[in-house]
């Protein structure tokens, strides 16, 4: 199964389409609802749209495929991968829809959009001279990104280095990244400002504005499999270190973009820890990794001599997620 999506063959987009389809079957058949993170907006709207079942199947779908392509054609395109392949397409469907709980379309799902076009901005900017333009996109995205959810704001620290890493250093490209990333917050103290309900708690969402639906709470450590979370922490560690003796031997254009990925990661659990104490660990933590993890966990897969036990590793993810279904 593992070799199939492997390929670069058209059909697979179709295959995985099916895949993401029948993941959410099991929606109708449960009832389950969105566990607020203090720091998300939006959650009222996302769970008017899941109380319409179908649409939010629909929904779930069409973001989730939808995203999985985008993240298939970058890791195509920046040939962050030895090879063309669907496999970043099927693990990202896959993670996203690791369980029940995950089939409820929430905040993550438009956060994961603007990541992606935040992190496509940064993978443009390889040896570029003057790229004011594409910095500030990058820092309007994770702008539009941290007025969902304020903590990937520390993504910042990202594009600073990366403006440095990738490229010859000028100084307008830091302000034009800053200019960017304040532009939708100045949307935002607009809308408070006309709307007189104008404070820093409302424009940064700092408060715990947002409701918790009991009793069906949304913890990853509550209604998955300790052995799915168990794996997923083991396989990500290994697929770290291998990514890191992978880069080695890449040329320095994928070493770079393969050392932005990490940092991803690197930063987003940071800024977990730093925000989510561990008693409030959620949907939403899990989720938020997922871009990385794609990238991170198709290495291994594709790259290891010994194919049996990549697809062995592929057969024990798929049957995990299939046991979180009966939890």
């Amino acid at each position: 199964m593992l070799t199939i999506f492997k390929s670069n063959q058209p059909f697979i987009k179709i295959l995985v389409f099916l895949v993401a389809v029948l993941l959410c079957v099991p929606l109708f058949f449960s009832d389950v609802s969105l566990n607020s993170s203090v720091y998300f907006r939006f959650t009222p709207i996302f769970e008017q749209i899941n109380a319409i079942k179908w649409l939010g199947f629909l929904l779930w779908i069409i973001i989730v495929v939808g995203e999985g392509l985008y993240l298939n054609y970058l890791a195509n395109e920046f040939k962050l991968l030895n090879k063309n392949t669907h496999l970043p397409l099927i693990l990202f469907v896959l993670l996203n829809g690791f369980s029940v709980a995950g089939l409820v379309l929430n905040s993550t799902h438009l956060l994961h959009l603007f990541l992606l076009l935040a992190l496509h901005q940064m993978l443009l900017m390889y040896n570029e001279r003057k790229v004011n333009f594409k910095v500030f996109n990058v820092g309007f995205f994770i702008g539009l990104a941290s007025v969902i959810y304020l903590p990937v704001g520390m993504l910042m620290l990202l594009v600073w280095f990366v403006i440095r890493y990738v490229k010859p250093i000028y100084w307008k490209e830091y302000v034009a990244s800053i200019l960017g990333f304040v532009v939708p917050f100045v949307y935002v103290t607009f809308y408070y400002f006309m709307n007189d309900n104008l404070t820093l708690e409302n424009v940064l969402f700092l408060t715990s504005s947002t409701h918790i639906i009991e009793p069906n709470q949304l913890s990853v450590l509550e209604k998955t499999s300790w052995h799915y979370v168990v794996f997923i922490m083991l396989f990500a560690i290994f697929s770290t270190v291998f990514s890191l003796s992978y880069i080695q031997i890449q040329v320095v254009k994928v070493r770079k973009y393969i050392t932005i990925i990490l940092l991803l990661l690197v930063i987003l659990f940071v800024s977990q820890l730093v925000f989510e104490p561990i008693t409030r660990t959620n949907i939403y933590s899990y989720q938020l990794f997922i871009i990385p993890i794609t990238i991170i966990f198709s290495i291994p897969l594709i790259e290891m001599k010994r194919t049996r036990i990549a697809e062995g590793i592929f057969y024990l993810f798929v049957l995990m997620i299939i046991g979180n279904y009966f939890i």
